[in-house]
């Protein structure tokens, strides 16, 4: 009965680092996409896994093809929105074996991979970067240093916090099949992903766009489609 069946594939990672960052990156994926409530037709979460998207065509038509989304390196996830919003019963299911994918292969070719949709992420908003890179550091990297100076019930509350993003990462590990002992390093995986983001963004706006496959794609043409 599903219009759009979009799978979380098994992600092979072959390097220690990439897999600490990309558990820290699914985690706050599925916080920010609120991916527990795409298959609830009644709200407005929806999502793409470009891994695998299956769609039947009268839905794809109805919500307007590939054309809506031309132009958007974040297609697969631009995919999922135009479609929910149109209307179309969504699916997300967890490929588990069935459907899987080597996503990156180090570290480097993440931060060359980002340089792509890193921005189109943030809608291309700067602002929202500046809050996004601060607002991580305050939330996913102060609280490690602060348990350590703070006192009485504010050490307790930064403890609370601390023990409320392990679990987050811990839980995104156990989905994902990565080695839960990587939340051990869950601060040093915040930091890398945000200078990750900071090199991608940064780079897209000295370039004034992004270089994709050998073609180069202005911030104009990007910033004129925003679904």
């Amino acid at each position: 009965g599903a219009d759009h069946v979009t799978v979380a594939p098994t992600m092979y990672l072959p390097s220690r680092a990439l897999q600490a960052v990309v558990g820290f990156f699914l985690t706050w994926g599925v916080i920010a996409s609120r991916s527990w409530r795409v298959n609830n037709q009644k709200s407005s979460a929806s999502i793409g896994i470009g891994a695998f998207n299956m769609v039947r065509l009268p839905a794809y038509n109805a919500a307007g093809g590939h054309q809506r989304i031309a132009m958007r390196p974040d297609d697969d996830l631009m995919l999922g929105k135009i479609l929910k919003d149109s209307g179309a019963h969504q699916l997300l299911l967890f490929g588990n074996d069935m459907v899987s994918v080597e996503w990156y292969s180090t570290l480097s070719d993440a931060q060359r991979g980002f340089r792509k949709n890193a921005y189109a992420a943030l809608r291309y908003n700067f602002p929202v970067f500046v809050v996004a890179t601060l607002g991580t550091l305050v939330q996913c990297v102060w609280p490690f240093i602060a348990v350590w100076t703070a006192t009485g019930e504010a050490q307790l509350l930064y403890g609370v916090t601390i023990g409320a993003l392990l679990a987050a990462y811990a839980i995104t590990c156990v989905h994902a099949r990565l080695p839960v002992w990587l939340t051990a390093f869950y601060p040093i995986a915040a930091l890398l992903q945000t200078s990750m983001l900071v090199i991608a963004v940064g780079h897209t706006l000295i370039a004034g766009g992004i270089d994709w496959r050998g073609t180069f794609y202005s911030l104009d043409q990007l910033k004129a489609n925003r679904v």
